[in-house]
């Protein structure tokens, strides 16, 4: 008996006596309990009660997908916008490497070139002093190859 007693003492076991005698159950009840007291008061609703609280009931849970689904499109458009601005700003990044190569490309080409300039004008006989005023090119990086 006494193991029995203990039983029915626990938190569990006083909110069965509660619903059993008083018809309700403490807020500190055990869920399972709460439960059980929720479906003993719906069975005694009249029809149309029942049916009020069946539509509100169906109305929550579609609610509730109804945010799931929003979310999980906020997540899908998240996710593209993303991939889209990694995208742009890759082809961004692209095109202005390209610009500043070629930018460097012809820099490289027209110091390239007075250098040749510079080296033919050597070769014809003309001074160093004139080439490297003509040229822009430092008298000590003149050389004839």
């Amino acid at each position: 008996m006494g193991r029995i007693k203990g039983v029915i003492d626990t938190l569990g076991g006083v909110a069965w006596r509660q619903l059993m005698h008083r018809g309700q159950v403490g807020n500190r009840g055990p869920g399972y309990v709460r439960e059980a007291a929720e479906i003993i008061a719906y069975t005694g609703l009249e029809p149309e009660e029942q049916a009020m609280i069946d539509l509100l009931e169906k109305a929550r849970a579609d609610r509730a997908d109804e945010l799931a689904q929003n979310k999980r499109d906020l997540e899908r458009a998240r996710a593209q916008a993303l991939a889209e601005g990694h995208a742009e700003g890759h082809a961004e990044g692209r095109a202005e490497g390209h610009a500043e190569g070629r930018a460097q490309g012809v820099t490289e080409g027209h110091a390239e070139a007075r250098r040749e300039m510079a080296e033919k004008l050597l070769r014809a006989g003309q001074s160093p002093e004139f080439v490297s005023q003509l040229s822009g090119i430092p008298i000590a990086e003149l050389t004839v190859k």
